[in-house]
C-alpha cells in the first residue's frame, strides 16, 4: 500500500523556530548525525533526516508549544504513529518539544529519552492523547488502537525536550575556538537564514495527498534540504563572506601575480572547487574547522603578516599537510579569513 502525504503545513513564528532546532538537532547532537545526509521538510513529518540513499531514516515531529499537559503530548505524537504503522520504515521516531510538566519525568535532568524515563501517570495520560487523537484524524484508523500496537510504538518513541537557544545550536556547527565566533545576535541571524531557507520549502507546489512507496521517492519533490548547503551556509554568514561566488581577496591575488589571467583564473577555481568539496566532505567536517580554528588564531596572533607568511608559520601541522588539501587551497582561505577578521 502506498504511503499518502497527509498534514502538511505552513508553519510561521515559534513552530518555524522549533522545526529548525529539530532539524539542528539531528544534525549535530546525536551520535549518528554524521549518517544523515538530507532533510525532508514537511514530507513525512516537520522534518525527517535521510541519510544518503534513504535506506535510514530520522522521523521528527515538532511541538514548540510550552505548558501542555501529558495528554496534549501524547495527542502529538499521532504522526509519528500513522508513520509507524505504514508500510515505509521510520528508524528513529523523535518527538521534540518545548517542554514537558514537572511532574512528567522521572529524572528531570534527562532531555532526552524513552518512555523508561515517564512517570506512570504520566505515560497513561500520553497513551489517552495519543488514542484519542488517532480516532479523530482522517488518516489513521481505529484498528491501529487495538492489539498492543500503541504500546509497541510507544516503546520507540525518543522524547527529545529542547534545551538550546538559536545561537547555541549553530555553535554546534561552527567548530572553532569560542574566542572566534561572533556574538549571539549574528548566530542567531544565522539560524534565521536556516529556517528561511526551511519554511520556504512549505511554499513549493503542495504535496498533501501525494503518494510514494519508498522513502527515497521524496527525492522527486522539492522538499529536500542536503547537510551540506547548511553547513555552507554558516561557513558564509561565520566569515561573512562568500566563499563561493564572492570576488577573491585582494591579497589573494597577491600571491599570483607571476602568472597570467587564464593560470589565475584557473588557480582559482580549482581552490573555490577544492573548498566546496571539503565542504561537502562530511568524513573532513571536524578537521575542516580545526584548520579554520588554527588560520583564525595565527591570524589574530600575527595580524601584519603576510597570506604566505602565515601559512609558512603553519605549513608543517598535520592539520594543514592533508591529501585533501593543495597548498594554494589553504593560502586561499587564509586570505578569505584575514578579510573577515580585519
Amino acid at each position: 500500500m502506498a504511503y499518502v502525504v497527509r498534514a502538511t503545513e505552513k508553519v510561521r513564528g515559534i513552530g518555524a523556530d522549533y522545526e529548525t532546532k529539530a532539524l539542528l538537532y539531528l544534525m549535530n547532537y546525536r551520535d549518528d548525525s554524521n549518517e544523515i545526509d538530507f532533510f525532508a521538510i514537511d514530507f513525512y513529518n516537520d522534518v525527517t533526516g535521510l541519510d544518503l540513499h534513504a535506506n535510514k531514516a530520522w522521523d521528527v515531529q515538532s511541538k514548540g508549544k510550552k505548558g501542555s499537559s501529558a495528554k496534549e503530548i501524547g495527542r502529538e505524537l499521532v504522526t509519528l504513529f500513522k508513520n509507524y504503522m505504514s508500510e515505509l520504515h521510520f528508524d528513529y521516531l523523535i518527538l521534540f518539544i518545548a517542554e514537558v510538566p514537572e511532574s512528567f519525568r522521572e529524572d528531570s535532568s534527562k532531555n532526552v529519552f524513552g518512555i523508561d524515563n515517564i512517570k506512570k501517570g504520566a505515560l497513561n495520560s500520553v497513551r489517552d492523547g495519543l488514542v484519542d487523537e488517532t480516532k479523530k484524524r482522517n488518516y489513521t484508523n481505529d484498528n491501529w488502537i487495538d492489539g498492543g500496537n500503541i504500546d509497541s510504538f510507544l516503546q520507540t518513541v525518543t522524547f527529545v525536550v529542547d534545551d538550546k537557544s538559536k545561537a547555541e545550536y549553530i555553535r554546534g556547527i561552527i567548530k572553532v575556538n569560542p574566542n572566534y565566533i561572533p556574538q549571539d545576535k549574528i548566530l542567531d541571524g544565522i539560524f534565521n537564514k536556516i529556517r528561511d531557507v526551511q519554511a520556504s520549502k512549505k511554499n513549493n507546489e503542495p504535496v498533501e495527498g501525494e503518494e510514494v512507496n519508498q522513502l527515497r521517492d521524496v527525492f522527486l519533490f522539492d522538499r529536500i534540504i542536503k547537510a551540506k548547503e547548511i553547513r555552507l551556509m554558516v561557513l558564509n554568514s561565520f566569515i561573512n563572506y562568500d566563499v563561493i561566488n564572492s570576488p577573491v581577496p585582494i591579497s589573494f591575488y597577491q600571491l599570483l601575480q607571476r602568472f597570467d589571467g587564464i593560470r589565475q583564473n584557473e588557480i582559482i577555481e580549482d581552490c573555490k572547487l577544492n573548498v566546496s568539496k571539503i565542504l561537502y566532505d562530511k568524513t573532513f567536517t571536524d578537521e575542516f574547522w580545526d584548520l579554520l580554528d588554527t588560520i583564525c588564531e595565527t591570524i589574530s596572533n600575527n595580524k601584519n603578516l603576510s597570506v604566505k607568511q602565515t601559512f609558512d608559520g603553519i605549513s608543517h601541522l598535520d592539520i594543514v599537510n592533508n591529501p585533501r588539501l593543495d597548498d594554494y587551497t589553504v593560502q586561499y582561505l587564509i586570505s578569505v579569513m584575514k578579510e573577515a577578521l580585519q
